[in-house]
């Protein structure tokens, strides 16, 4: 970490070791850190001005975020909240499962099994719709680094066209390539479907032990591709198979750190997050309020990720407009996150936090 950590920090970081609240989970921890002082830090608005001045003065990024519902059947109501939330760039995660999901007893499942072909039609036109979004809302389309570092004032954000799960592929690689030639950078195995064929997943029982083996040539297509592999949802002893084969940086795009992860939950251990890590990856925490119970309760989260795994390898993917129980209402209030990082890390390191350790990876995969 560096040295220049504003005052507090180091109590705080150091009552997070000596209490063994690292790996906690994040209700507890925040219980626990209620009696800490906190560091100085200008406060309400003062603190929010700051933090919107801070992010314009650098590549700020959502790893993981859902714009528009991310489909033509849901109200195209946020690309102005995102326009005004102080971002350069938001991963669109297109979500591949998306015509057989639904909710049952407060948890996103599989409904059904899909029609043959339907998850590829499916996601030919999230596609469109995500052209439509970049014409229409006057956005940038991210295809390479250079892209992602344009910050200015007159700039608009951009768009980073992502999938949320492979499924849409039907086990065929040559589809990947066209979808490449539209723009896709970043590409998630799995998602809510057990029997995708890829990988087993956190939130239901295994089925394959892991990655199968056509999950392990997807990894090795995308990455001849320059596509980033993004990991989230994928059980640990996947993630370790996909890790142990991979050439380049992992990404763990949303979720949360905990002590002992509880059966089918989405959070993960120190384990699981330094099988990322280890790749030169990175792990976003999300904005789920199941998680975090406020803005400030994410950033010590981040602090107790930065200690498992380093600052090097942390980010943010909100999953916004993804959550049964978000956190923040809106793009809009990106800038409250961007203060509470703030007031637990040097400015550098939430720079890295909020989008310098994601754009490294996306050098590195993409060029």
């Amino acid at each position: 970490m560096s040295a220049a950590a504003p005052p507090g920090m180091i109590h705080r970081r150091r009552l997070l070791q000596c209490a063994g609240l690292a790996l906690m989970p994040a209700s507890a921890a925040v219980r626990a850190l209620e009696g800490a002082t906190p560091a100085a830090q200008p406060t309400g608005d003062d603190a929010l001005e700051r933090a919107r001045a801070w992010m314009a003065r650098q590549p700020c990024i959502d790893i993981h975020g859902h714009l528009g519902g991310s489909g033509p059947s849901r109200p195209v109501h946020d690309f102005a909240a995102f326009k005004a939330s102080g971002l350069s760039a938001a991963c669109l995660s297109l979500v591949s499962d998306k015509p057989v999901l639904g909710v049952s007893r407060g948890h996103i499942l599989a409904r059904r099994e899909p029609l043959p072909g339907e998850l590829h039609q499916a996601m030919q036109e999230r596609f469109d719709f995500a052209d439509a979004a970049i014409r229409e809302q006057g956005l940038r389309r991210i295809l390479c680094a250079d892209d992602l570092r344009q910050v200015a004032p007159q700039s608009p954000p951009g768009l980073i066209l992502a999938t949320e799960g492979a499924d849409f592929l039907d086990g065929q690689a040559e589809r990947l390539e066209p979808l490449h030639a539209r723009g896709l950078r970043h590409l998630q195995l799995v998602h809510y479907r057990a029997d995708n064929g890829i990988g087993d997943i956190q939130t239901e029982a295994p089925q394959a032990g892991g990655a199968t083996a056509w999950g392990l040539e997807l990894v090795r297509a995308c990455q001849q591709l320059r596509i980033v592999v993004d990991v989230a949802h994928a059980t640990f002893e996947t993630v370790q198979q996909v890790a142990r084969i991979s050439t380049a940086p992992l990404v763990l795009s949303h979720t949360a750190l905990v002590r002992a992860p509880g059966p089918r939950a989405r959070s993960i251990g120190e384990a699981h997050a330094r099988l990322v890590a280890d790749t030169g990856g990175v792990v976003g925490l999300w904005t789920n309020a199941a998680s975090f119970s406020s803005p400030a309760a994410l950033a010590r989260g981040a602090v107790a990720m930065a200690e498992a795994i380093g600052v090097d390898h942390v980010a943010i993917g909100s999953d916004m407009n993804g959550l049964l129980h978000p956190l923040l209402s809106s793009y809009a209030d990106f800038p409250q996150l961007a203060a509470a990082l703030l007031a637990q890390f040097s400015e550098a390191e939430a720079g890295q936090i909020l989008g310098g350790n994601y754009l490294r990876v996306f050098q590195q995969v993409v060029g």
